[in-house]
């Protein structure tokens, strides 16, 4: 009877052992989905799909769509102001700011990675920049998601999901949950929070300078910071001059040892973000010319 009882009891540990190291590996549950494009999927599918192969009769699919690299990403330009940061105010902090969407493809032998947003209120500001015929187009999509931006490039997917989580199985700390937030500062343009199970927070940069480094998702570390922390790394920002590269507006950071060059967006590499206004104009125009072109109306 002993005999048995051990051998339940190993059995039992044995199980808990390998359930527990199981869980550490599902990281499913720690992203947010994508629960506000579903009832547009369609439409942001046939509009990026009009932008992108012209007049090719080419269509993306959602089988196209990487689904483990769908993005959540909040505007977190404010949330260091904060002299600290709990779970309850990180919370109050998402539920107030903007959010958009990063939406990676793979069709044939082209890696696809889009920008999807909310069309915002149109401000006096950029009333005044903008010609009758522009203003229109955003005043189309005023409260509408939609395909803000868009790059392709040769097979090559840059997944911040498992480059965080390459990071989280080295680490010896239980995780309960993965927040994506841009903007955070000058010099921390995209960055993961991570909430542990005893939630604590702490974020993991992905784009951005640190200490006179420039930080990507191809030349990153496994350090976390908290949140004294990372206002510590933003404050090493030095106000940027205007700039420009390649035709599209930038930040030029100054540094002690070197001057970077930063593009002026969220996730920088594959793609270069134009300003919100204008990127949603040229796509809405592109998608509109090909529709014409090949009677899709």
């Amino acid at each position: 009877m002993k005999k048995t009882i051990c051998i339940l009891t190993s059995f039992l540990l044995l199980f808990s052992i390998c359930f527990s190291a199981f869980a550490q590996t599902d990281y499913s549950k720690l992203y947010e989905d994508a629960i506000d494009l579903k009832p547009v999927e369609n439409e942001i599918l046939e509009e990026l799909s009009n932008s992108i192969f012209y007049e090719e009769e080419k269509h993306l699919t959602l089988e196209n769509l990487d689904n483990d690299g769908i993005l959540k990403i909040y505007n977190g330009s404010d949330w260091l102001k904060r002299n600290s940061l709990n779970l309850e105010e990180l919370n109050h902090l998402r539920q107030n700011s903007d959010w958009f969407y990063r939406l990676y493809f793979c069709f044939e032998n082209l890696f696809i990675n889009s920008t999807v947003t909310k069309g915002r209120e149109i401000t006096e500001e950029v009333r005044e920049t903008m010609n009758k015929e522009d203003l229109e187009v955003l005043e189309s999509i005023v409260g509408k998601w939609h395909v803000q931006s868009y790059g392709y490039d040769a097979p090559k997917n840059e997944n911040y999901k498992h480059n965080l989580e390459n990071i989280l199985k080295n680490s010896n700390i239980n995780y309960s949950k993965a927040y994506f937030t841009a903007y955070l500062s000058g010099n921390i343009h995209f960055a993961a929070i991570l909430v542990d199970e005893n939630s604590e927070i702490k974020f993991k940069i992905f784009e951005g300078v640190v200490n006179d480094e420039i930080i990507t998702c191809d030349n990153s570390d496994d350090t976390v910071y908290t949140f004294e922390e990372i206002k510590e790394i933003a404050a090493q920002f030095v106000p940027s001059e205007p700039g420009y590269y390649d035709g599209v507006d930038v930040n030029i950071i100054q540094s002690p040892k070197h001057t970077a060059t930063i593009i002026g967006c969220a996730l920088a590499g594959a793609v270069i973000i134009l300003a919100a206004a204008a990127a949603s104009v040229i796509v809405y125009k592109k998608k509109h010319k090909k529709i014409e072109t090949i009677n899709f109306e």
